[in-house]
């Protein structure tokens, strides 16, 4: 089977490239399909970072996957979940739509507080590992030294009730296991391939419908198959959503849960 891997980053996809190559798939990994390649896959996982190193780059990537998407072709994490994975607002319109809870946010293009009587947080659309956010208190201007554009918006910062940042890992429609790491304020990295000893790890299974009907409606409503959603727990249980990551990176200690490799579980996916 042929694969093509759309990323922006070929390193963060080597350990998937091999996995698959492994089950006997012909690997191609860039941003954009030699032509003399025709792949049965493709697999999208693009980082946000994009926006910030070749925006230029993101119409095309996008209709790239709704191209494949149209001639039949088989697409993981195709042009919807891209898109989505890219705009802040659009994964907050995703998340109300899906009826689920996410901290207020409003678009900080007009470069105004929209909420200047709380503390927030202000995002760019391309961060990626926390960088870039800053956090406000009530009444504080925004930064002269910001480089505002469409794409930053403004969200209310709101304190989990039990401390901690609860990330799902998506495998097609089922979630395939659910970690959580330390909240600490003014911290906003918390890849998973980071935080080491300090996350928690627990299959799927194990979760409540209270987070894992609103979690599987959010992924299927976004096209996210591969990757990860956000959110914090609040006083009443219930989950409030902060981030569609549809490139985020599994766990080293994930294997210990299902007695091998999940990038192979992954691999298996793809080519099923």
């Amino acid at each position: 089977m042929k694969i093509f891997l759309l990323t922006d980053i070929p390193i963060w996809v080597r350990p998937l490239e091999q996995a698959l190559q492994a089950q006997g798939a012909e690997v191609v990994v860039g941003l954009s399909v030699p032509e003399h390649f025709r792949p049965d896959r493709f697999v999208n996982r693009v980082s946000t970072a994009i926006l910030r190193r070749k925006s230029a780059r993101v119409p095309e990537l996008a209709a790239l996957l709704r191209s494949a998407e149209a001639a039949g072709g088989h697409v993981i994490n195709g042009a919807q979940c891209f898109e989505v994975g890219l705009s802040k607002l659009g994964q907050r319109d995703l998340f109300l739509a899906s009826a689920a809870k996410t901290p207020e946010t409003a678009s900080l293009s007009l470069g105004k507080r929209a909420f200047p009587d709380r503390s927030v947080l202000l995002k760019p659309g391309g961060g990626g590992f926390g960088r870039g956010i800053r956090r406000l208190v009530p009444n504080e201007p925004i930064p002269e030294d910001l480089k505002l554009s469409d794409d930053w918006v403004e969200q209310v910062a709101l304190t989990p009730s039990d401390g901690r940042v609860h990330r799902l890992e998506f495998l097609g429609t089922e979630i395939l296991y659910h970690a959580s790491s330390p909240w600490q304020v003014g911290e906003y990295d918390y890849c998973l391939a980071n935080v080491g000893e300090a996350a928690q790890l627990a299959a799927g299974r194990t979760l409540p419908d209270t987070v894992a009907e609103p979690a599987r409606s959010i992924a299927q409503r976004g096209g996210l198959q591969l990757g990860a959603l956000e959110y914090f727990l609040m006083s009443d249980g219930r989950p409030v959503f902060i981030d569609f990551n549809p490139v985020s990176s599994l766990h080293p200690n994930a294997s210990e849960l299902f007695g091998r490799d999940p990038l192979d579980l992954v691999a298996e996916y793809i080519l099923s």
